[in-house]
């Protein structure tokens, strides 16, 4: 895991909090970005995701695949169940026998202004069986097993996809997350969808 705060230049971190893509979209609706088009970035949030992800990957050994994204925003009471960044089939990992996850998610602050809202990592080894994911979660020792990140703006907390994760709960106030992983190969999710 690596954590970079002021990982984006303000300019661009203000201008990703007013674009009208980025304050329209709804909650995890999860978009694709072909690592092709890496160099050429159209929008203000492929503008914010091309700052994430620069400096911490080699574009070329991702060609054939790219960034999967998506924004999570939470104004008040919100936390999430214990998942892993996956795309295949139903996104359900206690509903698949197998699954695949990314290389490497990030999550990006554009802006936050909560109290709670921490993003909560377990130290798991990496398996894409069911049912060592159930059991990790039953032996769990919260207090050895999990390491606990604050949100602040203009942070990136960059971690292995399959890390065990979720939001603790927020209690109040706003926490805007820019979340995405990069993959090798295209999910078949988006190759339906072309």
């Amino acid at each position: 895991m690596k954590i970079f705060d002021n990982h984006i230049p303000e300019a661009l971190r203000v201008d990703l909090v007013h674009d009208s893509e980025y304050t329209s979209r709804p909650l995890e609706a999860y978009s694709f970005w072909d690592m092709k088009e890496f160099f050429n970035p159209q929008s203000v949030i492929k503008k914010a995701l091309h700052h994430i992800w620069k400096d911490l990957i080699n574009p070329d050994d991702y060609m054939d695949g790219g960034i999967e994204w998506w924004i999570n925003k939470s104004n008040g009471h919100a936390a999430n169940r214990w998942h892993l960044d996956i795309i295949e089939a139903n996104n359900d990992i206690t509903k698949q026998e197998e699954y695949n996850a990314a290389d490497l998610t990030v999550a990006y602050y554009p802006y936050v202004n909560c109290v709670g809202g921490y993003l909560e990592i377990i130290d798991n080894k990496r398996s894409n069986d069911k049912e060592e994911f159930l059991e990790t979660l039953r032996l769990l020792n919260p207090s050895t097993q999990v390491e606990r990140i604050k949100p602040v703006t203009n942070r990136a907390v960059f971690y292995d996809s399959h890390r065990i994760h979720r939001v603790s709960e927020i209690f109040k106030g706003q926490r805007d997350c820019l979340a995405s992983s990069i993959w090798k190969k295209k999910p078949l999710t988006f190759n339906k969808k072309a």
